[in-house]
């Protein structure tokens, strides 16, 4: 009897284990094509959103690409984060420094900005009336930000032509980048 046992249920795990019968019906299964999608004929149309590659080859090359362009983007805001930017008010009595804090909130993009410090024209502020001196700090301050703003912009305008190649194709492996416009 214990043998039978053991036999039996050796039988049942192998068969467990085998290769569907080839007499089953196919209707009901759905090809995965994720490395390229499947050969096409020569009359079929070439590529397809992508040009010519097709499934997780395309997802590969636009997470690489993705990846790159993260990497150029800390590279950017580790550069900014070093430059001290100045604001000057109008009438150049105040300086304020200011520093580019990038944004660490990935729902809200948005930079920061820290006052450094502020330089005044000694001479102008022992006689000036806290009014005044309110004002031309707050003109410093926004020139300041503004200089901050302006300087990271060109710094990371490279980043956003890059990105924009990526989306209309051009940045990824044996996709052709989009016709220039024409000449005039």
């Amino acid at each position: 009897m214990k043998l039978f046992i053991l036999l039996f249920s050796s039988v049942t795990t192998i068969s467990a284990f085998s290769t569907p019968s080839l007499t089953s019906q196919s209707t009901g299964i759905t090809a995965l094509n994720l490395f390229g999608g499947k050969k096409k004929s020569d009359d079929a149309p070439k590529g397809g959103p992508m040009g010519g590659m097709g499934g997780m080859m395309d997802q590969l090359a636009m997470f690489k690409k993705a990846q790159e362009i993260a990497k150029k983007k800390q590279e950017i805001e580790a550069e900014l984060k070093e430059i001290l930017f100045v604001g000057k008010s109008k009438s150049e009595k105040v300086t304020a420094q200011i520093k580019y804090i990038p944004s660490t909130n990935p729902i809200d993009p948005q930079p920061e900005y820290s006052v450094q410090g502020f330089e005044f024209d000694d001479d102008w502020f022992n006689d000036a009336a806290p009014e005044i001196i309110s004002t031309e700090i707050l003109e410093a301050y926004r020139a300041g930000i503004d200089d901050a703003t302006k300087g990271s912009q060109e710094k990371f305008q490279a980043l956003a032509e890059d990105l924009q190649n990526m989306m209309k194709g051009g940045g990824l492996p044996g996709v052709p980048a989009p016709p220039a416009p024409p000449a005039e």
